[in-house]
This record gives structure tokens, C-alpha cells and sequence, in this order.
């Protein structure tokens, strides 16, 4: 006989443990809003909330995968234009 809850899965986004009890981050709940993630809280000790993607979000995965890796793979020009332009304008506050 199967048992209770939840198919195991290896959509599984995150995991959090001990997730802050006040509010949520606002970009997972806009991902849970437009149906890319589903959210799960386990009633435990600590207590853990799992995002999962939904068939939706999982057509996004190639294109999150090729943008992590472009990142990746510009990670020092994008480091090194930032250093540029740092230099060349009056200190702002910056990201």
C-alpha cells in the first residue's frame, strides 16, 4: 500500500530550515502566485518549508540553466566593467 503525502520528487527547488516566522520572501511568494512553485511547511522540529516546481516552472529550467551559466562564464567582465564604472562615477549608493 502506498504510503500517505507527497510522491518523492527531484523537481525540489529549496528546502529551508527554520524559515523566518515573519512573512515570506517576496519572491517566492510572487513564483508560488504565478504557479512556478508550490510551497510546502513541514510541522517540525526546526520547522522546513520546501518549494517545489510545478510543471509550469519546469519549462523555465533550460532558460535558467543557459542564464546561470552565461553568468558564470561573465562573472569576472561583468566584475571588472562594475570596477569600471565605479571608478569613473561619483559614489552612489549601489546594490
Amino acid at each position: 500500500m502506498p504510503s500517505p503525502g507527497p510522491a518523492p520528487t527531484t523537481t525540489s527547488v529549496f528546502a529551508i530550515e527554520n524559515p523566518p516566522r515573519i512573512g515570506e520572501p517576496d519572491e517566492e511568494r510572487q513564483l508560488e502566485r504565478d504557479g512556478l512553485l508550490t510551497r510546502t511547511v513541514y510541522a517540525s522540529v526546526p520547522p522546513r518549508v520546501e518549494y517545489t516546481l510545478t510543471e509550469l516552472g519546469l519549462t523555465l529550467l533550460d532558460a535558467a540553466t543557459a542564464l546561470g551559466d552565461w553568468a558564470a562564464t561573465h562573472r569576472k567582465e561583468v566584475g571588472d566593467n562594475r570596477l569600471r564604472y565605479d571608478d569613473t562615477h561619483p559614489l552612489q549608493k549601489r546594490p
